[in-house]
């Protein structure tokens, strides 16, 4: 997606899509194991977002 739109002169708006996507893909797999999203991330590492 980032690639895309990579000439486009809203990137700050793209890295916010691209934010929100990444942290809704940590909610997700937060709740599938059990455990909040801080946890999760905590866990796992902070390369996720």
């Amino acid at each position: 997606l980032s690639h895309y739109h990579s000439g486009s002169s809203k990137k700050k708006s793209l890295y916010r899509v691209k934010y929100i996507l990444r942290l809704s893909c940590a909610r997700t797999l937060a709740r599938k194991h059990k455990s909040t999203v801080r946890a999760f991330l905590k866990r796992l590492g902070s390369e996720l977002l």
